[in-house]
């Protein structure tokens, strides 16, 4: 038996899991918690409360985050340590050596922000779970072309597939969770929860926004339509699990569609990075490339030929010797 199931495990890992699908999702990740760390001071993200009056609260594994190791005295350089941590991930550079280290600030600011939000937990848990395929990733960054298959170690793929297989079951998890458990909360039943999220002065549309739909709030037709259509939404997602690819690409741009909306509604800009990652995780092949347009895709140094030499002179590649 586990003669067929390492027979099993070698065939469906044949393929090269290290192309830009899974650098995309890294970067996205990096690029949102940067952005929270950058335009968030460190009075704002930890201030002690009444029930905890340490302003950061280190307890369990939280000891070990960036944050407690620098002390309530140098949050502000730890922050922007962090930063440089996140910003030299999202270029992609060295996936083997960035990958402990993005997932430790991750960690670090998910177990002892005071105001963590659902995707700093994202980030957390995708970063974590991104370890194993970053550390098998011999590549000088995670933008370059996948190495050939007969290159790589057969259990450096075994492994990494199976730390994506996992982060696929766990967003479809996410998704199916957030749509069921909402089924029990009468606004959601009742089709009434986003005139009331909309609506709510903490975390609700921002001025204009919120004047913008103002009109149509009063129709309950559409608030029905909101809230309903959202639930439909997560849970069209979740069953991106079973479909086939061509239909999932699809789910994919709904996805983020619908996640940008709730970007611009609700300015949760950070969460939408976070979810952008898990869903091209989830949904898109990792094992095919994301293909750029030309311009984007040539190499720096490709396209500093076509800039050379003299005025109106276009030097190919292929010309220089």
């Amino acid at each position: 038996m586990l003669t067929r199931a390492g027979r099993f495990a070698l065939a469906h890992s044949a393929a090269v899991p290290w192309t830009n699908v899974y650098g995309v999702a890294r970067t996205s990740l990096a690029l949102g918690l940067a952005a929270t760390l950058i335009f968030s001071d460190t009075g704002s993200v930890f201030f002690p409360t009444v029930e905890i009056p340490q302003r950061i609260l280190c307890s369990g594994a939280a000891r070990a985050g960036l944050f407690c190791v620098a002390g309530a005295g140098h949050l502000e350089l730890a922050r922007w340590a962090g930063v440089a941590i996140l910003l030299v991930t999202a270029t992609g550079i060295w996936p083997r050596v960035t990958a402990v280290p993005f997932a430790w600030v991750a960690f670090s600011f998910a177990a002892t922000s005071r105001i963590p939000d659902g995707g700093d937990q994202i980030t957390e848990l995708l970063s974590l779970m991104l370890i194993p395929v970053s550390l098998t990733d011999a590549r000088r960054t995670h933008w370059d072309p996948p190495p050939a298959p007969e290159s790589t170690a057969s259990w450096a793929r075994i492994l990494a597939w199976s730390a994506l297989f996992v982060i696929r079951l766990q967003i479809a998890g996410v998704y199916f969770q957030a749509a069921v458990s909402k089924l029990g909360v009468r606004e959601w039943a009742d089709g009434t929860a986003l005139y009331y999220w909309i609506n709510a002065p903490s975390y609700g549309a921002s001025g204009w926004i919120r004047s913008a739909f103002e009109p149509f709030l009063w129709n309950p037709w559409f608030v029905a339509l909101l809230t309903w259509g959202s639930l439909a939404a997560e849970f069209a997602i979740f069953l991106g699990l079973f479909l086939p690819q061509k239909k999932r690409r699809w789910l994919l741009l709904e996805g983020l569609l619908f996640h940008l909306g709730i970007a611009v509604v609700m300015g949760l800009v950070s969460f939408f990075f976070a979810v952008a990652a898990g869903l091209v995780l989830f949904l898109w092949p990792v094992d095919r490339p994301v293909r750029w347009p030309d311009r984007f895709r040539r190499p720096v140094r490709d396209r500093a030929f076509e800039t050379g030499g003299t005025a109106g002179t276009t030097i190919e590649p292929a010309e220089v010797t």
